[in-house]
């Protein structure tokens, strides 16, 4: 049973109509089940935090619906509570005060045993009269999660909380996020930049198209659980990988404007006519001024281009 809908949601800044700014989000359909974990990836302004946002009630649609647990959402909830990218940690606050900071902005009574609770649950015991500034980045982090899941949400949404994060301190999170949330009660829906983490945490990636910002892509991961970093060399993954890079190369080349690069990945794989790529001849939709760019073996232009930002 979904227990977020969003139906026809439309979400525009300024004057979207001829000679106008395009659409941020057009007609975007998702629904979420209860406990289930989406993971929502895409370029670079292609509405995803805009979404996020639209489902935090931070901001609202300029058309459609967004239901959460039978209600329209229409302003921010303690139920829908949102991990930022930056912890936001109050410096002049310890760990422990920081943890208790959302239920005292929401007038609520603080139990702190319950927060004592929730920073052991994320690893953190022994710091809690710790300020900020003695916290490594990933245990800031941790923190930061520890203060939304002490508010007891419904849907906890994560708008690339590990982005900033070096690769081993990211890596640790995610396996860590993975093991927490089986063991608490909590919807997640996921932003990220990153494939490899989007398939690696969600139960479900929706990839989005940019300008106007659309679902390009619903993929089902059906990867059993649990999951860790060994699980990346799977079959299952690579497969899921290969189809997401290959829509996000579809996605970034009509974001630019660019046409004719076409579905190369067979002539690579086979190393017939489209193998252009690994021979370093002359590429068909290229960006102008690109004629020296060399696509490694075995990886399409559309993927190549995704992973170039183009």
């Amino acid at each position: 049973m979904a227990v977020l809908s969003l139906r026809d949601v439309t979400l525009c800044y300024g004057d979207s109509g001829p000679g106008g700014r395009p659409a941020v989000l057009d007609r975007i359909d998702v629904e979420v089940a209860e406990q289930e974990f989406v993971t929502i990836l895409g370029p670079s302004g292609c509405g995803k935090t805009s979404l996020l946002r639209l489902v935090a009630g931070f901001e609202r649609a300029n058309g459609g619906s967004i239901v959460f647990d039978g209600k329209e959402v229409t302003g921010p909830s303690s139920e829908r509570v949102v991990v930022f990218q930056q912890p936001w940690l109050y410096p002049w606050l310890n760990l422990r005060e920081n943890v208790a900071f959302g239920l005292k902005l929401q007038k609520r009574k603080v139990d702190w045993q319950r927060v004592d609770e929730m920073i052991a649950t994320v690893g953190l015991s022994g710091y809690e009269k710790h300020a900020p500034y003695h916290l490594s980045g990933g245990m800031q982090q941790r923190a930061a999660l520890a203060r939304a899941l002490v508010m007891e949400p419904k849907l906890l949404l994560m708008d690339e909380p590990f982005g900033a994060l070096d690769a081993q301190t990211r890596q640790r999170l995610q396996e860590f996020l993975l093991d927490l949330w089986t063991r608490v009660d909590v919807t997640v829906v996921f932003i990220t930049h990153d494939v490899e983490e989007a398939i690696l945490l969600g139960d479900r990636m929706l990839i989005m198209s940019t300008s106007p910002g659309r679902i390009a892509l619903e993929q089902k991961i059906d990867i059993p659980r649990p999951r860790d970093e060994s699980t990346t060399l799977s079959a299952p993954f690579q497969q899921i990988r290969k189809q997401a890079l290959a829509t996000l190369g579809r996605v970034s080349i009509a974001a630019a404007g660019i046409t004719g690069t076409g579905d190369r990945s067979a002539g690579t794989d086979e190393g017939g006519s489209g193998g252009d790529a690994e021979s370093g001849g002359e590429r068909s939709g290229a960006p102008s001024g690109s004629d020296d760019v060399q696509v490694a073996p075995g990886v399409t232009m559309d993927e190549d281009l995704a992973v170039r930002g183009w």
